[in-house]
């Protein structure tokens, strides 16, 4: 998000949120904040070898200050599909993989040899061809 914001700044295409979302954004934050929380940080840090002291800060997010660039929206939503894919294809997956441990516990001779030879053949499949012989689909 930084590049997009900074490039959006730079060009003039920034749109800030309106002052009463940003108002009420940081009006839940504070409700929120438990014990041992604070709005504001120590303004402290290290600028040339030196101490030096700052103004207290708050950090918020980009987002509650500034509109997502559309750029940036549009990559997070590309970002966003690609990983539920991912996602899904994990989970079926570490499903295949855990069907395969339990065929090995309770496996005779016979249905082993059988795993050994689709385990072998795992190697060089794609994941839905994979979990099709993991089923039993692929003979």
């Amino acid at each position: 998000m930084n590049n997009y914001l900074i490039a959006a700044i730079l060009d003039g295409s920034f749109v800030m949120r309106k002052q009463d979302v940003v108002r009420e954004s940081l009006r839940e934050r504070v409700r929120d904040l438990g014990k041992s929380e604070s709005l504001l940080e120590d303004g402290s840090s290290w600028h040339r070898g030196r101490s030096k002291r700052e103004e207290s800060t708050i950090t918020v997010p980009a987002s509650l200050l500034f509109e997502l660039p559309k750029g940036y929206a549009k990559a997070l939503d590309e970002y966003n599909d690609a990983m539920k894919k991912w996602t899904a294809e994990m989970k079926t997956l570490e499903s295949s993989i855990e069907a395969m441990k339990i065929k090995v516990q309770i496996g005779s001779d016979k249905s082993l040899e059988a795993l050994v030879e689709q385990a072998d053949s795992l190697c060089s499949m794609s994941l839905t061809a994979a979990n099709k012989l993991l089923l039993g689909n692929g003979k």
